[in-house]
């Protein structure tokens, strides 16, 4: 089952391009596009959600995906939501 999200941000556009926002039960998302890879994670805080996304070697973010070559760093949005349709959705 989809991730429901309520509100969602782009905080940078570009290396990496990232989106910060909340699911529909109060908890952090963070969305990264780095080197290449499109990793997503969820946590209690946003702390919590960007280590989730893979900035912690034990991580298991919640998608993780290498799209990309590594000096690839910047993604649009509409890229993000179409690849991480049935991941997340979105509330109207």
């Amino acid at each position: 089952m989809a991730v429901v999200i309520k509100e969602l941000v782009q905080t940078a556009h570009a290396f990496p391009s990232q989106w910060q926002g909340k699911t529909d039960d109060g908890r952090a998302v963070y969305i990264r596009y780095r080197s290449g890879w499109l990793e997503v994670g969820v946590g209690d805080t946003l702390d919590e959600a960007v280590d989730a996304s893979g900035a912690l070697d034990d991580a298991v973010p919640l998608y993780r995906e290498k799209i990309g070559g590594e000096l690839d760093g910047e993604i649009a949005q509409s890229d993000v939501l179409d690849r991480l349709s049935g991941v997340l959705s979105f509330e109207p």
